[in-house]
């Protein structure tokens, strides 16, 4: 198009580059310049720029750093099998407008190339090719693959932390006691009693509570129904579900 003059800002729905035969396409703009495979896409969005790698269902993979690719190689195969089932269902249902699945933690943990250029990353492509087209089904349908570091010894079923996504067969609470393995199995954060006012005072229902004279579990520590019970320094209680809390004060 014509070049735009100073008063008139040109716009673009978007621009792409295709990475040579065996090459690579350099972003900056992120903590530190991203290399990705095939090809790139930036769009504007809301006054910044949104970076979508489009590229082949093994070469995604290939970009995935959700755990260490030092790990044994059963648990990368396991984890490459979870991931890929996760990420099938994600673009059969087209949860998202412009790309299938999304980079961050709230889908999977996305690094494009970088991940094969680091550390271990021929480990992590020989977990991605040994297990190729191997996914989790039910019914005939990618299985909704949830998965984490740590449980803290017990798991909880689906319907119990997603309401919203209901109860699957395959979702369901077991007793993990192979967490005691991880360094995070037990930890704790310290507030200030001042740190946790603060806090408190930002929630619509508990800033009654504020200031806060006690703090009381109502339920086992692995009861996903467990409550928390604040009482403020004038006598007011508000009660909370202990996993609200957690989400509340992360």
């Amino acid at each position: 198009r014509a070049a735009a003059s100073a008063e008139e800002p040109v716009r673009t729905n978007g621009v792409r580059f295709i990475a040579p035969d065996d090459g690579l396409v350099e972003v900056s703009g992120f903590p530190t310049a991203r290399r990705f495979l095939d090809t790139v896409e930036l769009m504007p969005r809301r006054g910044e720029v949104e970076v979508v790698n489009e590229l082949g269902f093994d070469a995604y993979l290939y970009g995935l750093a959700e755990v260490p690719q030092s790990w044994p190689e059963a648990v990368l195969d396991a984890q490459v099998i979870a991931a890929r089932s996760y990420a099938w269902r994600s673009v059969q249902r087209g949860t998202f407008r412009d790309y299938d699945i999304c980079a961050t933690t709230a889908c999977q943990v996305f690094r494009g190339a970088e991940v094969l250029l680091g550390t271990n990353g021929d480990r992590w492509r020989d977990a991605v090719d040994r297990t190729s087209g191997e996914v989790l089904v039910a019914d005939g349908e990618p299985i909704l693959a949830r998965y984490f570091s740590t449980s803290g010894g017990r798991t909880y079923a689906n319907e119990e932390v997603f309401e919203s996504s209901g109860a699957f067969p395959y979702l369901q609470a077991i007793a993990d006691p192979f967490d005691a393995l991880s360094p995070l199995h037990r930890w704790e954060v310290r507030f200030t009693r001042d740190e946790f006012d603060t806090i408190l005072a930002e929630g619509r229902t508990l800033a009654a509570t504020v200031m806060y004279a006690d703090v009381e579990r109502l339920g086992a520590a692995d009861d996903p129904k467990a409550e928390i019970r604040v009482t403020g320094q004038d006598g007011t209680q508000v009660t909370v579900r202990a996993i609200v809390l957690r989400d509340f004060v992360s």
